[in-house]
């Protein structure tokens, strides 16, 4: 409405004073030219109102990732101790959650509670990728301002195992992710080896959940459930081998393309290396200095 009067001057003045009358074609094009410019400096002085104007009715509330820190003061040292534990185990669930769901695995099918029934802590939750790196700088960023309040030395020796073994979650929830695509990749091929393969990838996770999914920083009984990391550090080890060995077979049997193996080891090399760090992490979250 308020530039419709302008309208009908910009075709006033397109038609008569600059005379394309006689070419209507390049006088619609100079039209529409004109109208657009008029109307970005009309509204560019009022961008910046009408920005703040949508934000307000249409703001987006921030997701709370952290659970533990986000109340605690990192000024007292016992009580931020055991808040970045607990955070940190909220970590390894909340990452390992979202590597289960990338996987398309879903622990009802299978899981087996060490000793009671398992809660899970994110199962309806849609996780990101970007909400586990967001949570895990969240969890360096209190670590670093319980630093600043000179902590003294024994309470650093309690710090150390638990900032390593968040970085050791990150570290090994980015290289399953990475990962995804090689072993998705590996069960579309029609070699029933490539395909069992990627069944031996996935057993290995459904093999860790119910410990990571169990652990909660308050166990009664630590010596049990160290005996039973343990064990499950083992199996990795063993699993490992195992996979080792049927690669050799294969190969050996022409089972496989040579050019096929070189993928399999460099992914089971990975692969192990991350579930490595991710029972060494709950080893350390259960067997920190007191």
């Amino acid at each position: 409405i308020i530039i419709f009067p302008a309208i009908s001057f910009l075709s006033l003045l397109i038609n008569n004073k600059l005379g394309f009358h006689s070419n209507p074609v390049l006088g619609i094009a100079l039209f529409h030219t004109l109208f657009n410019v008029l109307g970005v400096m009309l509204f560019a002085p009022f961008i910046s109102t009408q920005t703040r104007l949508l934000e307000r009715f249409f703001s987006e509330k921030p997701t709370i990732l952290t659970r533990y820190i986000s109340n605690t003061s990192a000024e007292v040292p016992e009580a931020a101790m055991a808040a970045l534990c607990k955070e940190i185990i909220h970590q390894l669930q909340y990452s390992f959650q979202y590597i289960m769901n990338r996987y398309h695995l879903r622990p009802d099918q299978f899981e087996k509670s060490r000793k009671k029934t398992v809660v899970h802590p994110v199962s309806k939750m849609t996780v990101s990728y970007a909400d586990i790196t967001r949570l895990h700088a969240e969890i360096f960023a209190f670590y670093a301002r319980m630093q600043a309040h000179e902590i003294n030395e024994a309470e650093a020796v309690k710090l150390e195992p638990l900032i390593r073994s968040s970085r050791s979650i990150m570290n090994a929830t980015r290289n399953f992710y990475e990962m995804l695509p090689e072993i998705d990749d590996i069960s579309r091929d029609d070699n029933a080896f490539m395909q069992d393969s990627h069944q031996a990838f996935k057993a290995r996770l459904k093999m860790l959940w119910p410990f990571i999914a169990g652990i909660n920083g308050e166990e009664k009984d630590s010596e049990s459930l160290a005996a039973d990391l343990d064990r499950l550090f083992h199996q990795v080890e063993e699993a490992d081998k195992q996979f080792i060995r049927s690669c050799s077979r294969a190969v050996s049997r022409q089972i496989i393309r040579e050019e096929d193996i070189t993928r399999l080891l460099m992914i089971n090399r990975s692969f192990t290396q991350s579930c490595r760090m991710l029972v060494l992490s709950m080893q350390s979250l259960i067997s920190r200095p007191v």
